[in-house]
């Protein structure tokens, strides 16, 4: 087996930002370009002009092989032979080999013939280890290719590096990733290194905590902007009719208010879980068969585009309160009791509600299934008990911690369990001064999981923090419900689809009634609107319309606010942008998130900030693949040397600098990013006076594959601020769509001390200008210096 876990990080940042520099014994082609006064003659050396001191007769205008040779303070170019016109490639390569007094096979002979065509500078060294590889090669394109790679960014010729280089070239980094997880998480896992490196695969393809789109866009819009959207929404009847302005924003606010770290969203999230757990278990049996019976019973009566017969909708009410709510928990049978309303969308979460209680599915499959609602409900129950005493819990909670915080991180980092003495005295501790304080399902959901194990320590290490937070069991929950969110989606795609008819119909409208009606003439405006309004919108938009079409000038008023503000277009960008965010798997990240999650990304390679560093990160996956390798699972080393040469391939790929320039390349996992599969990111710019990036000249491309965008690659310039950038995508109506979201764009550059210049699109076939991100290097000369001589 390779020893690829030996291949030390500091080793690649060290060759990776060499630059590029004459070596002694490297073999180059040169081209005499001028001669000067004195045998001093000017040179060219692949994309390199040099003036050299001649100490040979060379003529202007033809081109040599030589090598590099040390001598004194100066580097000297030894002559080894003229590269003639009209000569054979094949044969320059045979003589050349002679020269170095080296033997080659036909396949050898081929590759140096590749190097000189390619005009990349080689050592004999580096021909003699590249032949070795060449050996058995059953793919001559691909073998030359990476031999090209490593003989030009002075990688070391070796097994490990090529099947690095190999691997990153022909795999991409979730897919291997899935594989060793998938493969784990078939195992018994009684290895605890086994344990600790499912949880650390997990995290690459687990996705972000994007925000909640109504949320995100409430917190971009102005006043005036969020207005429009209350408005807006409240007229499609996605928001209660009796909820005024200030109350709708002061709820958003508060929402927005609880947003926490992704970290502690999760544990949030396990908490929420295990408190919807307890609900279910009590007479699980019972409540299943119950809720089989009523929907035997009753799904093909419920509609779902209108309410019940209010005879039909008592019987069912009685149902359920017999049936289940008698049965079933104190959270989950009032859940069910409030949902039992006679609507819509009411109706249609119950009846998804009744399906998740009825099939045969384990408890955690009902809690993810679960509609929306029952699911808030059941946590608000505890969040209310929370919030009352919540100076006191956290206070409780604190001193607890304070005492027993750094025994609990001893059990997690050392993965040993606590002496028994110890664990008796902190389940005793918690059980009388913290179990007390906090609500009955959060209480049994701890005490269920607390076990005298580093996984089980862990676990209620991150509830009780959780705990402390300020509006914590209210901060993952949805703003909406299941329903409701289908709702709105069906509600905004009916306003887009309808937006060209409906805003002609409203201007028919005003056009007739530039003011408003008054009583004697009510009835015509009414038919005008009947006429030329209602027909173009959904049944509960018409509904909140017809509402307002009342012979009095409080209503009409109304309505004419209402097509004011659904005649203009600001309304169906905002939502065509809420539809847009709701998409599954898209990139909508602020750049605080994109960040963050860019940092936790390099922290898990192993690339950190300190390249001076000479131990590998223990919380690296390079670490943690190194521990399971040792482990000597026959299965699990196969996949995780796999995975190794990837991590290898992509820290070997990550970082090219020169003199001048930096050139970066990164393959980032798309799951972890909120795509749908992984993605790449190059990026070249100048540097700085003090070696980094020069934000002010730079470029970045991004390759994406979107899900429904499909391929799509960004190109962006940056040129003394000014930004420029060309997206390649064959979906002919993306410039259209992307033309509403240009002014966002121009605001946010604008707030960080940038100039949009233009956002081009061009089809995805003329994507071939930015294949390769490539730096180059130009040195201006002068005569009077010599930088070496032949």
């Amino acid at each position: 087996m390779i020893n690829i876990q030996h291949i030390d990080r500091n080793q690649f940042l060290k060759l990776i930002k060499t630059p590029l520099q004459l070596k002694p014994g490297q073999i180059l082609q040169g081209k005499i370009t001028k001669i000067f006064p004195n045998n001093k003659a000017e040179i060219q050396l692949g994309n390199q002009t040099m003036i050299a001191q001649l100490e040979a007769p060379l003529q202007t205008g033809k081109a040599y092989h030589f090598q590099v040779q040390g001598k004194e303070d100066i580097v000297h170019l030894k002559v080894l032979s003229e590269m003639k016109q009209g000569k054979d490639i094949g044969q320059q390569a045979e003589h050349l080999l002679k020269q170095l007094g080296m033997k080659g096979n036909k396949l050898q002979s081929e590759f140096v013939q590749f190097l000189l065509n390619e005009k990349i500078p080689f050592q004999r060294s580096q021909l003699q280890q590249s032949f070795q590889l060449l050996t058995g090669t059953t793919d001559k394109s691909t073998t030359f290719s990476l031999l090209k790679t490593m003989t030009s960014k002075q990688i070391p010729i070796s097994e490990e590096f090529f099947q690095a280089l190999y691997t990153r070239g022909n795999h991409n980094l979730s897919e291997l990733i899935n594989e060793l997880k998938s493969y784990l998480e078939q195992q018994n896992l009684p290895v605890t290194i086994q344990k600790k490196a499912l949880a650390q695969l997990t995290q690459f393809l687990s996705q972000p905590n994007t925000p909640n789109p109504l949320l995100a866009l409430f917190m971009q819009g102005s006043e005036e902007e969020r207005l429009k959207l209350f408005q807006m929404l409240k007229s499609l009847g996605i928001i209660g009719q009796k909820l005024d302005f200030s109350a709708w924003k002061s709820r958003m606010q508060n929402s927005q208010m609880g947003e926490i770290s992704n970290d502690m969203a999760s544990s949030v999230r396990s908490l929420h879980e295990g408190i919807i757990k307890q609900e279910l278990l009590a007479n699980e049996e019972q409540i299943r068969n119950q809720s089989q019976l009523i929907l035997q019973k009753w799904h093909h009566i419920i509609q779902t585009n209108r309410p019940m017969e209010a005879l039909n909708f008592q019987l069912l009410s009685h149902d359920i309160a017999n049936r289940i709510v008698a049965h079933a928990s104190s959270g989950l049978g009032q859940a069910l009791q409030t949902l039992l309303q006679n609507n819509p969308a009411s109706l249609q979460e119950l009846m998804q509600a009744l399906q998740v209680l009825q099939a045969p599915t384990s408890i955690d499959t009902k809690v993810t299934e679960l509609p929306g609602a029952i699911r808030n409900f059941i946590i608000q129950q505890d969040a209310q008990i929370l919030s009352g005493n919540g100076r006191q819990i956290s206070s409780n909670i604190q001193s607890f911690l304070d005492q027993w915080l750094h025994l609990m991180k001893n059990t997690i980092e050392l993965q040993q369990p606590m002496e028994n003495r110890v664990f008796q005295a902190f389940q005793r501790d918690l059980a009388e001064n913290i179990i007390p304080s906090i609500p009955r399902n959060t209480a049994q959901w701890i005490l269920s999981t607390l076990q005298n194990s580093p996984t089980s320590i862990q676990q209620i290490a991150q509830y009780l923090q959780a705990l402390q937070l300020p509006n914590a069991m209210e901060a993952s929950t949805p703003l909406w419900s299941t329903a409701s969110q289908t709702l709105m989606e069906q509600e905004l795609q009916s306003l887009l689809r309808n937006e060209t008819a409906l805003r002609n119909g409203i201007q028919t409208v005003m056009q007739q009634w530039p003011v408003s009606p008054d009583s004697s003439s009510f009835s015509l405006f009414a038919r005008d609107v009947m006429e030329h309004v209602l027909p173009n919108v959904s049944r509960n938009f018409a509904q909140g319309l017809d509402s307002m079409l009342q012979n009095n000038p409080k209503s009409i008023q109304q309505l004419m606010q209402t097509m004011q503000l659904f005649a203009g277009e600001d309304v169906y960008q905002q939502a065509n942008h809420l539809l847009t965010m709701r998409e599954p798997m898209q990139f909508h990240f602020t750049k605080e998130q994109f960040m963050t999650q860019l940092k936790q990304y390099l922290q898990l390679m192993g690339f950190s900030e300190g390249n001076a560093q000479t131990e590998v990160q223990e919380t690296s996956i390079k670490h943690m693949l190194t521990q399971l390798l040792q482990q000597g699972e026959q299965g699990v080393n196969q996949r995780a040397t796999q995975l190794m040469h990837m991590v290898n391939g992509l820290q070997l790929t990550a970082l090219n600098e020169s003199n001048n320039l930096i050139h970066a390349s990164l393959q980032l996992p798309g799951k972890m990013f909120g795509l749908p599969e992984d993605f790449q990111l190059e990026f070249e710019g100048q540097k700085a006076v003090d070696g980094k990036l020069n934000s002010d000249y730079c470029r970045i491309v991004f390759f994406l594959h979107l899900g429904n965008l499909q391929d799509t690659t960004i190109d962006m310039h940056v040129q003394k601020r000014v930004v420029s950038i060309t997206i390649f995508n064959d979906n002919t109506q993306l410039q259209k769509l992307g033309s509403r979201f240009q002014k966002l764009l121009e605001e946010g550059l604008e707030e960080i001390g940038y100039v949009l210049s233009n956002v081009t699109y061009k089809p995805y076939s003329q994507q071939n200008t930015v294949k390769h991100v490539t730096t180059h290097q130009n040195q201006s000369v002068t005569v009077e210096g010599v930088d070496f001589r032949i």
